[in-house]
């Protein structure tokens, strides 16, 4: 008797996974389309401007694609410790947020919070922010580093006006950052005119797709477009990297241009002043001012395009190092995929044995022999 309760057991177990998985796999998929939840996530080391994205929403088989600002900020909570939120802009037809509490923002001094890191009480109180250049002194003033051109994000305090859930956090892991701990501890969402950059930070791309998510079919859908997606935006990005590139190389040809005719415009005033230098020693000393001016400030632009150059070498090769890095992960989620695919297999098969073990049993037991077990 033992036996077949362990056997009962079992197989009540494996029935209530079997008939669990289709509910789960439905209830995501009707969560993933009601929230409008991006198939592809763009991200480049230069960014994309808002001609990059008119780009991609023409590309085939996009139904629509939106660029997106990202900010990590050091916030100080009630204990006083520092820890970091990341906070993105808000898109209206994709990655839709659910409102928990409040509502939306409606100017670029208000931020909506995230819902199971901050509790409700938090609504209607304002929360400094705490940028890359800013830093918080003993006497909790803001101090800022003069080196810092510009902050990320057009206010140093935000009031909340909400608390939200994010599709694009399904789970309570929120990531990880260059600041602070290192540890992301919870998300913001900004209008995007809360952001001062002119580019946005990655690109969100939902599909023009008949099949749902978590089927073969739309597996197989998203890897055919990925790469036609890939080298379109390779594409769009080069030429724009192309063309930024080839305006500094003209603005170099005419400081080029400029210095040399301000050489041949000294080089005339010496000689004019070697004429005149039976006129007066005085003349001749003034030329002799103006020509070392005039030395001194072609070091200097030889300096600037010399930097220059050294920064069109930089760009290239974080452009260089940004897509190897995209390869690499590429491959790590090929890896994954494989790994799954194979131990779906194997559950597969045992599943099948299972079913021809059960399936003998009831014959044994419908034909008055004695149930033989495996």
């Amino acid at each position: 008797m033992s036996i077949f309760a362990i056997m009962a057991l079992g197989i009540g177990l494996f029935a209530g996974v079997i008939t669990a998985t289709p509910s789960m796999i439905e209830t995501a998929q009707k969560y993933v389309e009601e929230h409008r939840l991006f198939d592809f996530r763009l991200i480049s080391t230069w960014g994309f401007t808002q001609e990059d994205i008119a780009g991609i929403n023409e590309l085939e088989q996009v139904k629509v694609a939106r660029g997106n600002f990202s900010v990590d900020f050091i916030y100080i909570n009630e204990e006083g410790d520092e820890q970091v939120l990341r906070t993105h802009s808000i898109c209206d037809d994709i990655n839709l947020l659910t409102l928990v509490a409040g509502r939306l923002p409606v100017n670029a001094g208000e931020i909506v919070l995230d819902y199971d890191h901050f509790p409700r009480r938090k609504v209607g109180e304002e929360i400094p922010v705490f940028c890359y250049g800013n830093l918080l002194r003993d006497d909790d003033e803001l101090e800022r580093d003069e080196e810092v051109q510009e902050d990320p994000l057009v206010h140093n305090t935000f009031v909340v006006t909400g608390l939200v859930r994010s599709p694009l956090y399904m789970n309570l892991e929120r990531g990880v950052t260059t600041i602070g701990s290192g540890r992301v501890r919870g998300f913001g969402y900004l209008l995007p005119e809360a952001f001062t950059s002119e580019f946005y930070s990655q690109a969100y791309v939902y599909l023009e797709s008949n099949y749902r998510a978590f089927t073969e079919e739309y597996d197989d859908e998203v890897e055919r477009v990925e790469g036609e997606l890939e080298g379109a935006v390779f594409s769009l990005i080069e030429e724009r990297v192309s063309g930024e590139i080839n305006e500094l190389r003209v603005e170099i040809e005419s400081a080029k241009e400029e210095i040399e005719d301000k050489i041949a415009q000294v080089e005339e005033e010496l000689f004019e002043a070697l004429v005149q230098v039976e006129e007066g020693e005085e003349d001749l000393a003034v030329a002799k001012e103006e020509l070392e001016a005039a030395r001194e400030e072609i070091e200097e632009r030889t300096e600037e395009l010399e930097q220059a150059t050294r920064d069109l070498e930089t760009a290239r090769e974080n452009y260089q190092r940004g897509r190897s890095g995209y390869i690499e992960s590429r491959r790590l989620y090929d890896e994954a995929l494989g790994e799954f695919q194979t131990n779906y297999s194997a559950f597969v098969e045992t599943r099948r044995q299972f079913e021809e073990q059960r399936d003998a049993y009831h014959a044994q037991v419908a034909a008055g022999m004695p149930p033989t077990l495996p």
